[in-house]
């Protein structure tokens, strides 16, 4: 049975993918950081947790001594990690927590993946999978911090692809979806801002559907990780699960994927 390990387990995408994967009969290694939020997924003995803080390396480190004891021999790695602080211009924010976001946002996760593509002893086939946001076609207003991150992860897929054969890896952009991400922007005391508005809209909503829209495309993605690899994929705007768009990007090397338009 293939097994999946999930970075920040008790976010609301990753409860909702573990909760989806371990009805399939998946077998999951979580990293959490408040382990009260543990109870929001169903215990299950194919589930296996361990804290993480993603600021300190002796945590990281630990965290990955665990895998490679314990869960080595990983088919799949999901990123869930994800914050908007610090949220405003990038000349009004404290420059110390600007660097920490994009150590929350995309360096720990590639200091985890190092670790533990390091040494591939099986010289196994693996999926990874990270979640993009905003930014890709324009910019955001005050999240530059949390955007770039996402467009270096964007790019980031693009390298691994090229540079491993084994390693397949791909990057989600799930839109506006109900979860706790979106708390520090309803915080914000930014006057006029946009964003605040449709969180105050997307926070009332049920959103269960959306999840399980979201679930069922990182199931598909994970079975297809080889064809989608080196691309960036949307929950909300692309024909995911159909032929016609595997077909579409065999065609086309250079379809979703960060391009400067127009040469």
């Amino acid at each position: 049975m293939k097994k999946i390990i999930i970075i920040s387990i008790t976010s609301d995408i990753g409860v909702s993918l573990s909760n989806f994967f371990l009805k399939k009969k998946y077998y999951l290694f979580g990293s959490y950081r408040n382990k009260k939020l543990l109870s929001n997924i169903k215990k299950n003995k194919r589930l296996t947790h361990f804290k993480l803080d993603l600021i300190k390396n002796k945590s990281i480190e630990k965290f990955c001594a665990e895998i490679k004891k314990k869960f080595n021999d990983w088919d799949y790695i999901i990123f869930c990690n994800g914050d908007l602080n610090p949220i405003g211009k990038f000349k009004d924010i404290n420059y110390e927590n600007w660097e920490k976001s994009l150590n929350i946002n995309y360096l720990s996760s590639l200091k985890i993946l190092n670790y533990l593509l390091k040494k591939n002893t099986k010289n196994k086939n693996r999926g990874v999978l990270f979640f993009a946001g905003g930014g890709t076609n324009n910019a955001t207003s005050y999240y530059s911090a949390y955007t770039l991150s996402k467009i270096f992860l964007i790019k980031f897929v693009e390298l691994l692809d090229y540079e491993e054969n084994k390693i397949s890896t791909c990057i989600l952009g799930p839109g506006w979806i109900n979860t706790k991400i979106h708390n520090s922007t309803l915080k914000s005391k930014i006057k006029n801002f946009k964003n605040k508005k449709i969180a105050e809209k997307v926070v009332k909503r049920n959103d269960d559907h959306k999840l399980l829209k979201l679930n069922n495309c990182v199931n598909w993605i994970l079975k297809n990780i080889k064809k989608l690899s080196g691309r960036n994929i949307s929950l909300d705007y692309d024909n995911w699960g159909s032929k016609a768009l595997l077909e579409k990007l065999k065609k086309n090397k250079n379809l979703y994927k960060l391009r400067r338009f127009g040469n």
